[in-house]
């Protein structure tokens, strides 16, 4: 399932073909999938709640998904970080008539809209659908290849019980790294007359966790209603920005501004505020922790042995719909400005040094690789959602922090950017 396979950080993933099947558990995924193969569309509330360790408590994020086959869609979320949300996460609501897609960001009053929609559900198609999270799961199920799609990143699927007329089933990620302890995910499935997705719960190993405690993960899907290709969606499937609203050309620079990120469409960043965020991310400034991990030959390579060279460090995966958008932009800037001593090492989070080796050779991809299979460095550089990219200059202090993949206009000018700013000594190395 893309939306969880982006939540289970550590998790490796595997054709869905391949997953094992108890014969308990197949009648009742037979009845969820049939069930929404037969309807034209649906719309629920998915609420997603996780710990905070800083607080002691959960918060919850809502969101408001509806889809109608075979590409519109409505993805709105409801409470913001100010409101209740989930902190540091602000979200790109998106809509789409099919034709038309438009996308805005409340937090900045920022909307944008495109006549390129998806085609249909299909995040393999169209990459975009790969970052609605938990919302994601509803348009998986009423896509084209909806049980390969739910159930990508999975090996084996039991049932473990009902209640109430519901089942529940725990979904096993494939491939795990050797000693990694399995996240605990565990599916609930409506009764009978409406086998609709009610709940998935998540919980992380403190292995696997940044903060390492066990941490659970809860997202519910709830209010479902059934709709008709019949009836008139229009209004539900249209966005109106609010009057003050300003219309921008990239929505995602302006998601880049609440998480702290260059501005690409404001000037060049200069001194302090080079990085465009107020305050900047704290590595920013600081010495790049130094560390030492095996590439994907089994060699040994280390940050002191890289001192001299300014070094792009992305963190990522395989499973990652963002990471695979946003590497090759980096593999082509790194590229293009090798002369001026630049070079990408990504780190690879949690997988088997076999399993990046076959994706780089379906992908054709020439990409220097660490292995991160415990994550230890991650946790050193504050890792708690990929891709995590750290421009570290020649002389070992970290110049740039990206969170997330802002587009490739974005990303190839901010490289850019800190990397003429610290050719020309501008950056403060």
């Amino acid at each position: 399932m893309r939306p969880l396979a982006i939540l289970v950080t550590a998790a490796a993933t595997s054709s869905a073909l391949a997953v094992d099947i108890s014969p308990q558990a197949a009648p009742a995924l037979d009845r969820m999938f049939g069930w929404y193969e037969q309807i034209d569309g649906a719309q629920a509330t998915v609420s997603q709640s996780m710990p905070m360790p800083d607080t002691g408590q959960d918060v919850t994020q809502k969101i408001a998904v509806a889809a109608m086959k075979p590409n519109w869609f409505a993805v709105r979320y409801d409470s913001p970080a100010d409101q209740g949300g989930i902190p540091g996460l602000p979200e790109i609501n998106m809509v789409s008539n099919g034709t038309t897609m438009w996308q805005y960001l409340p937090a900045k009053k920022a909307w944008s809209d495109s006549q390129q929609a998806p085609a249909a559900f299909d995040a393999d198609a169209y990459p975009r659908l790969n970052m609605l999270g938990p919302a994601g799961a509803v348009l998986d199920l009423l896509g084209p290849k909806s049980r390969a799609a739910f159930l990508e990143g999975f090996g084996r699927v039991t049932h473990v019980g009902q209640e109430g007329g519901a089942d529940r089933l725990q979904l096993f990620p494939a491939d795990l790294p050797p000693g990694m302890p399995a996240p605990k995910i565990l599916l609930t499935i409506g009764a009978k007359n409406a086998p609709w997705v009610e709940e998935i719960s998540i919980t992380m190993p403190a292995a696997m966790s940044p903060d390492s405690q066990e941490m659970t993960l809860n997202i519910k899907y709830r209010d479902w209603k059934t709709l008709k290709k019949a009836d008139d969606n229009t209004a539900l499937f249209t966005f109106a920005p609010p009057t003050d609203w300003k219309k921008v050309d990239n929505i995602d620079d302006q998601l880049m501004e609440v998480f702290g990120g260059p501005d690409a469409s404001g000037p060049p960043p200069g001194g302090d505020s080079r990085r465009g965020g107020s305050p900047s991310h704290p590595m920013v400034g600081q010495a790049a922790p130094e560390f030492e991990l095996p590439d994907l030959s089994g060699k040994m390579v280390s940050l002191a042995s890289l001192k001299g060279k300014t070094v792009i460090l992305d963190f990522w995966a395989t499973w990652c719909g963002p990471c695979k958008q946003g590497l090759p932009i980096l593999m082509e800037i790194a590229k293009s400005r090798a002369a001026d001593n630049v070079v990408l090492w990504s780190v690879d989070m949690g997988e088997p040094a076999t399993k990046v080796q076959q994706f780089l050779e379906r992908s054709k991809w020439d990409l220097n690789v660490m292995l991160d299979q415990k994550n230890q460095v991650a946790k050193k550089y504050g890792v708690r959602g990929i891709p995590h990219t750290v421009v570290i200059g020649p002389d070992g202090i970290v110049q740039l922090v990206e969170i997330g993949f802002g587009g490739k206009e974005h990303t190839t000018k901010a490289m850019n950017t800190i990397i003429d700013e610290i050719k020309s000594g501008a950056s403060g190395s």
